[in-house]
């Protein structure tokens, strides 16, 4: 899901840029966040390391879909990529 300022400030950039503007769907968004806490999960049930028994655990760095921090880290990392180029509010 988009907020409508979201939709708003692109519009708004690619009018002022003069770019070409084309949708896509992004189903695995959440994949991209970067977490910075440690959060850590136990071995998929279907998948075992060879090298590391079933009660080992894993700690992650990115965030994946479904977890509590997935929509914060996932926000962090798009609104810090805006700020590099200058974009100091969301809103419209």
């Amino acid at each position: 899901m988009v907020k409508p300022t979201t939709i708003c400030l692109v519009h708004a950039l690619t009018a002022q840029f003069n770019w070409s503007l084309r949708q896509l769907d992004v189903k695995n968004a959440f994949l991209h966040g970067i977490l910075h806490e440690e959060v850590y999960m136990t071995q998929p049930q279907d998948f075992v390391s060879k090298l590391h028994p079933s009660n080992f655990v894993y700690r992650l760095r990115k965030s994946l879909y479904g977890l509590k921090q997935a929509p914060r880290a996932c926000n962090e990392r798009f609104t810090s990529f805006f700020t590099k180029f200058g974009v100091s509010s969301l809103s419209c």
